[in-house]
């Protein structure tokens, strides 16, 4: 009798874990159609390349300041200051 309940309990315990498991699909996935998801799609891919162009400039400006850094280093050590 017991190990019937106990088999009964996991079965219903399996049933549950499944439910819980399985994909539902929300209303808001169904709002949503193929024209708008290709426009959103195309304005994430426009933002990833003006954020591209953004980085590429920071870094060549910060390629400079490195280099004006160097050379002052230079003119300091060379002028008795301290390089460091």
């Amino acid at each position: 009798m017991k190990s019937h309940q106990i088999l009964t309990a996991l079965l219903m315990g399996g049933v549950a874990l499944l439910l819980l498991a399985s994909p539902m699909r929300t209303l808001g996935q169904s709002e949503v159609d193929d024209a708008q998801l290709d426009l959103l799609i195309k304005e994430v891919g426009e933002q990833q390349e003006l954020i591209a162009k953004n980085q590429a400039a920071m870094d060549a400006k910060l390629a400079v300041i490195a280099e004006d850094l160097r050379i002052a280093r230079i003119y300091v050590s060379r002028a008795g200051g301290r390089g460091k």
